[in-house]
């Protein structure tokens, strides 16, 4: 019974996490219109009543990105709700892979709330960089996946959501090659952190 109130436990943190974090996307939308954001919000705006080929050109216009999977979820987001509602649904969406992949690791749930909340990086993830905010959702999506293929798919949706994610891709293959071989360390834990 206790390991089950534990997961509850776990589930109603998750929850609250998941709202106050989509609700941010709507209180704290102002750190998205002073920041490379407001080019994001720009390109949002711009795209949606575009077809596929002006808005691909518009978005790299206004972002300088050239990922077209980055591209292919704003744009179809851009059809149906404002920048901040799916903001807010990628920020949850990041939320529950960050919690799920720590979770996996048998990391203290204590210690992932604090992180959340303070650590900067996380903070720019959630409210500025929005391609990449894509990019590390796949990518984590792969340290999860069970089997290599469906972890190389979503490598390689990371990679087509930032094309920084190469460096990512690198190391990993670069820990593959030259210290899998010779200790036994957990590569998810190297890369992650």
């Amino acid at each position: 019974m206790k390991h089950k109130s534990k997961y509850i436990l776990y589930g109603i943190l998750f929850s609250l996490l998941g709202l106050i974090s989509f609700l941010s996307s709507y209180v704290l939308n102002y750190y998205l219109e002073i920041s490379d954001g407001a080019l994001y919000s720009l390109a949002y705006e711009r795209i949606s009543g575009l077809d596929l080929i002006d808005g691909y050109e518009n978005f790299f216009g206004y972002t300088g990105g050239a990922e077209p999977l980055s591209f292919l979820i704003f744009y179809l987001f851009s059809k149906f709700t404002s920048i901040e509602f799916s903001n807010g649904i990628l920020n949850t969406v990041l939320l529950f892979v960050i919690f799920k992949f720590l979770f996996k690791q048998r990391i203290k749930i204590l210690l992932f709330i604090p992180f959340v909340i303070t650590n900067y990086y996380f903070l720019l993830l959630e409210f500025t960089t929005l391609r990449l905010k894509i990019a590390i959702i796949f990518w984590i999506l792969s340290l999860l996946a069970k089997t290599k293929g469906k972890s190389n798919l979503y490598y390689l949706f990371a990679f087509l959501s930032h094309f920084q994610m190469a460096l990512i891709l690198f190391i990993r293959l670069l820990v593959e090659m030259l210290i899998k071989k010779k200790f036994k360390i957990n590569l998810n834990y190297v890369i992650f952190f």
